[in-house]
C-alpha cells in the first residue's frame, strides 16, 4: 500500500475524531449554559406570542412535525426580549395557545438565551446528553482508524 495513501487516512481518521471533539464541546457549553440559568437565572414570565408547525422529512422519508412558539418576557432592568423555541408536537411544555405563561430563567447577561422551566422541557437535557454521546462515539472511532492505520492499534 502507498505510504501516502496510508497519511491520508490518518488526517482523515483526526479530522473526523476532531468533528467529534467539537460536537462535545458544542453540547457540554449548550449543558452548562442551561445549567447556571437554571441554578442561578432571574426568574420570568415569557408568554407565548406566537405558535406554528413546520413539516420535513428525516432521511427515511418520514414527516417530522415541529411547534415552534415564540415568546416574548421583559427582563427586570425593563428590556422586552423575544426567543423562538422548536419542541415535539407530542412534547408537554404548558404551552397549547398564545397568551399562555411559561416561566423561563435567564442570566441578565444573555436574556435571549432564556431556559424555558416548565414541565416538558427536561426534552432539552436529553438532546444535549445524546449529542455529546454521538460525539465522543464519532472522536472515539476517528481516533481508533487513525492508529490502526499509523500502525499504533492492532
Amino acid at each position: 500500500m502507498d505510504h501516502s495513501t496510508d497519511w491520508i487516512n490518518v488526517v482523515f481518521g483526526l479530522l473526523f475524531a476532531s468533528g467529534g471533539a467539537a460536537i462535545v464541546i458544542f453540547y457540554m457549553r449548550l449543558y452548562w449554559f442551561r445549567r447556571t440559568a437554571l441554578a442561578r437565572g432571574l426568574m420570568a414570565e415569557a408568554r407565548c406570542v406566537q405558535t406554528f408547525e413546520t413539516e420535513e422529512r428525516d432521511s427515511d422519508g418520514d414527516k417530522i412535525r415541529k411547534l415552534h412558539m415564540i415568546l416574548a418576557f421583559r427582563t427586570r432592568d425593563g428590556a422586552n426580549v423575544r426567543l423562538e423555541r422548536i419542541v415535539s408536537v407530542h412534547a408537554t411544555t404548558g404551552v397549547h395557545f398564545v397568551g399562555d405563561v411559561v416561566p423561563v430563567r435567564y442570566l441578565p447577561e444573555h436574556p435571549e438565551r432564556a431556559t424555558v422551566t416548565a414541565p416538558g422541557a427536561g426534552q432539552e437535557s436529553c438532546v444535549m446528553g445524546c449529542g455529546v454521546v454521538i460525539g465522543l462515539l464519532l472522536a472515539c472511532a476517528g481516533l481508533f482508524g487513525a492508529a490502526v492505520q499509523f500502525g499504533f492499534a492492532p
